[in-house]
């Protein structure tokens, strides 16, 4: 069994929050800002890292929040316009869970996998569930 490189995506590999009033559009319901976010990553930069990765026995996977407290329906209308974003922007990902912020990312943690995120919380909880962490995808060359 493999191990998993998971990354968060808002503020990790998605400018999610630089997208005009996302805040404003999240709370009314308003999906668009997961689909008007930038990649925060080099395509050829990060396509390299991906394929060593691969290369030294990583899977990759993406853990990602839906808005906090958000109906069912406005989860799975976020989870449909991350996994448009992911096909269209960061296409590596093997598995894919788009949760509440209920749910801790350390769930999908087993002993080995690295965790990209930048929220300090996550990174701690993470490392204290006996996975690796960082808070920028360059320094997984660590790992490989």
């Amino acid at each position: 069994m493999s191990n998993t490189v998971w990354f968060d995506m808002d503020g990790t590999i998605a400018d999610f929050y630089a997208v005009d009033n996302w805040l404003e559009k999240i709370i009314n319901e308003d999906t668009s800002p997961y689909a008007e976010a930038k990649p925060l990553f080099d395509s050829d930069e990060m396509e390299n890292l991906i394929t060593l990765l691969k290369k030294a026995g990583y899977e990759i996977g993406i853990i990602s929040y839906a808005p906090h407290n958000c109906t069912v329906q406005m989860l799975m209308a976020t989870a449909a316009v991350k996994r448009n974003w992911l096909a269209h922007n960061f296409p590596y990902a093997t598995k894919i869970n788009i949760c509440t912020s209920a749910t801790p990312k350390s769930k999908w943690c087993k002993e080995g996998d690295v965790l990209v995120d930048d929220e300090a919380k996550n990174l701690l909880d993470w490392m204290e569930n006996g996975g690796e962490a960082v808070n920028n995808y360059r320094l997984l060359y660590n790992f490989i």
